[in-house]
């Protein structure tokens, strides 16, 4: 079982520091085999019930910045899932918690079309009147997991444009 996150005081001339953060820190022990958590970018997207991240404290809209002493912020898509699952145990991630979470929704889509263009995971235009709309996608909302329902492994291209699918946003609250 994991330890429950300890705060963490961080020095105002650390280029990491943000006064609107919380910052904390949770110790990734030999018995956890897994975190229980997915991540875009350095951003927790999803914590498992039961899971070490939910047992140590991690939430929805943390932010990684730093595994096992290294800042995150150098590291590559792949050096950062490296230093998540190959790094010997037990380590310290260091998460970062905003004082303003973003809002997530789910929604589901039995249509052949979405009514919406994105960018990498981005939407970029929302077509008045279609699906998107409909279902309060707003233009500079986030994709954050695209699951086809029949359970087959498509590219996320591919998945945008069959029905039967699940998409979950992240709304982003620019106020």
């Amino acid at each position: 079982m994991a330890a429950k996150a300890a705060l963490i005081p961080l020095d105002p001339s650390d280029p990491n520091y943000d006064p609107a953060q919380t910052y904390f820190e949770a110790t990734v022990r030999p018995d956890n085999a897994k975190l229980g958590m997915k991540y875009v970018k350095t951003e927790i997207v999803s914590v498992v019930p039961g899971g070490w991240a939910q047992s140590a404290g991690v939430e929805v809209d943390d932010e990684i910045f730093e595994i096992a002493g290294q800042p995150v912020s150098a590291m590559t898509e792949k050096e950062k899932h490296t230093a998540l699952t190959k790094t010997p145990k037990p380590f310290v991630i260091r998460f970062k918690r905003p004082l303003y979470k973003d809002t997530y929704f789910s929604v589901e889509c039995n249509e052949s079309k979405l009514g919406f263009k994105y960018n990498y995971i981005t939407i970029t235009s929302v077509v008045a009147g279609g699906w998107a709309e409909k279902n309060g996608v707003e233009r500079g909302d986030q994709l954050i997991e695209v699951r086809y329902l029949g359970g087959m492994t498509m590219s996320l291209m591919t998945k945008l444009t069959l029905a039967g699918f699940v998409v979950r946003c992240l709304l982003v609250d620019d106020a």
